[in-house]
């Protein structure tokens, strides 16, 4: 039996459980990243994109690749300023562009671990509850998988011809997908707008 500073007695049966389904649940985003890297592994022509590597323009390509990343960096800093602002500390563009810059390199270890990181910094800086912090992050996802529903459809409607590339089955399956994340992000609206939380 121990004492716990907030729920009084417990057993240790009860906390080992706890501690166990604490890392369990700490190892689903790794799992779910590793699976999707396998997937992509499995489902991609590697030889089709070696050969296209080796014709690529690198210069151009890593130029492009630079513009790119920066743009994305200060829109994705400018857009957290009013968010965290919002929901969870007075931060400025300088110091959530100095919290961004550390999430990058998380980011390519594990998503989950780079909004985990930036709401653990505003934490730490701010004194704001870490939870509180990490949602105002998950509210950004959200924000993220919306920008992201509006390309797919503006590409579908636009650029349909150019996915015929893809193959037949590639193309029938794009409007599944446009429903899906549609269906997602509106059920997530009705659920947060009608307060069924």
């Amino acid at each position: 039996i121990a004492r716990h500073p907030h729920h009084g007695i417990r057993a240790v049966g009860d906390i080992v459980e706890d501690r166990v389904s604490r890392r369990i649940k700490g190892l689903i985003p790794w799992i779910l990243s590793i699976g999707i890297v396998v997937f992509l592994f499995l489902t991609t022509d590697i030889a089709a994109v070696g050969q296209a590597l080796e014709s690529a323009d690198w210069p151009r390509l890593i130029g492009l690749m630079a513009l790119v990343t920066l743009l994305s960096f200060v829109a994705d800093s400018a857009t957290l300023v009013p968010l965290l602002r919002r929901f969870a500390a007075p931060v400025d563009f300088r110091e959530v562009v100095a919290i961004k810059g550390v999430s990058y390199f998380l980011n390519a270890l594990n998503y989950s671990l780079a909004a985990g990181g930036m709401a653990w910094l505003v934490h730490k800086k701010h004194g704001v509850p870490f939870m509180r912090a990490f949602s105002a992050l998950v509210l950004f996802f959200f924000i993220d998988i919306i920008a992201l529903a509006v390309m797919l459809t503006v590409g579908w409607l636009f650029g349909r011809h150019m996915l015929a590339n893809g193959g037949a089955e590639f193309v029938a399956q794009v409007p599944v997908v446009l429903i899906v994340v549609w269906s997602v992000v509106l059920g997530s609206w009705l659920y947060w707008n009608r307060k069924f939380d």
